[in-house]
């Protein structure tokens, strides 16, 4: 059993700086919707129009100009309404036409590039529409939009991930091109037009990217460079794509699985107290704000470089009632967890393993 005299100093790093207070107070996204599009020149909005503009969680959407939607709405203006929900929120963009969007994704010539500024090249949010088409990216329809959209060559191909990708998620794809470029991960999420802002994905991107610009650059994190908003038909939007480079290594939990059936339990510890250290900057350099969701199967580890990576990043900054560190110590209650137990629940040997030297003498976990 491991005594807390013995912990790495990486481990006292993570104890003294991960406990920091929830991140100050926000800034941006005022509840308060304004809009100055004006409707009055269109004629009396038809059911069909009605359905057109569906609003979003969106608070605050911002007029956009307007071209002929002939094969999209009989009501312009109305649609106008209903596209300008969040791209125009996110510093750095301006207002185009819909034409442009539309013809970005294969309804016309392509689209020219967003406008240079903060988020260019970054982080940007679009709409995508796909009609009564599903998604798949190797649709023949889409692929070549999607494609030039993330700037990749032909020949790259999108690969189905297979097995479990989590519970929130409703599909993921691996963008692979030629030797030598990066590959893109692709993240499907079902959108709630019903859900309360701080549990919208793209808005909580959106968010932290204007509160902490830096995070897009940020290696030890996996932050989209682009947001996808999907919409069917009558431009309802029922999905959210998001695109981020895929992160080298392996998740914690199938290193633990794999390290502790070899016997390597000291390997363990010295990844662990990479984690540590990497968790504790995590917190420092983002003003004490919170992953809530740091468990085995979101972290990513490279024993190579021994490199971190926090991925899903999708409940950050949120505002609750445990620390990521709280989070972790609750699986401490299970000090008796027999090794078929943690075979089963490797989560669990994470947080035993883990955590003792910290937090031992606390839980009655070491003497």
């Amino acid at each position: 059993m491991f005594q807390p005299s013995k912990a790495p100093s990486a481990f006292r790093v993570f104890c003294s700086t991960a406990k920091d207070p929830d991140s100050p107070g926000r800034k941006g996204f005022s509840p308060r919707c304004t809009s100055t599009s004006s409707l009055t020149a269109s004629p009396a909005p038809t059911p069909r129009s009605v359905l057109s503009v569906t609003p979003t969680v969106t608070p605050r959407p911002s007029p956009r100009t307007c071209g002929r939607l002939q094969h999209i709405s009989p009501q312009p203006r109305l649609v106008q309404s209903f596209i300008s929900r969040s791209a125009d929120q996110l510093p750095g963009l301006t207002s185009s036409s819909f034409n442009s969007l539309t013809n970005c994704f294969g309804f016309g010539s392509p689209r020219p590039p967003s406008p240079a500024g903060p988020m260019a090249g970054r982080f940007e949010v679009r709409d995508l529409p796909l009609g009564f088409w599903p998604f798949d990216p190797n649709l023949p329809a889409l692929r070549g939009q999607l494609l030039a959209a993330l700037g990749a060559s032909s020949s790259s191909r999108f690969e189905a991930m297979t097995g479990f990708h989590g519970g929130l998620n409703d599909g993921i794809w691996f963008l692979r091109g030629a030797p030598g470029r990066e590959t893109l991960v692709l993240k499907l999420v079902k959108y709630d037009r019903f859900a309360p802002p701080q549990l919208v994905e793209e808005r909580i991107f959106s968010k932290l990217y204007q509160e902490v610009p830096h995070i897009a650059e940020d290696a030890h994190v996996a932050f989209p460079t682009k947001v996808f908003r999907l919409l069917g038909p009558n431009n309802v939007r029922k999905h959210d794509l998001f695109v981020m480079r895929k992160a080298p290594g392996k998740s914690l939990d199938h290193l633990i699985s794999e390290k502790w059936r070899s016997n390597r339990k000291g390997d363990i510890m010295k990844i662990f107290a990479k984690v540590g250290e990497c968790l504790a900057q995590f917190h420092r350099r983002y003003g004490g704000r919170q992953h809530n969701d740091a468990g085995t199967q979101n972290i990513l580890y490279d024993e190579e470089t021994q490199h971190v990576t926090f991925i899903d990043l999708g409940g950050m900054g949120n505002k609750t009632d445990k620390t990521d560190v709280q989070r972790l110590s609750q699986a401490c209650d299970k000090p008796n967890a027999t090794i078929n137990a943690i075979n089963k629940c490797i989560p669990c040997t994470f947080y035993i393993l883990f955590l003792p030297p910290i937090y031992g003498t606390t839980l009655g976990i070491v003497s």
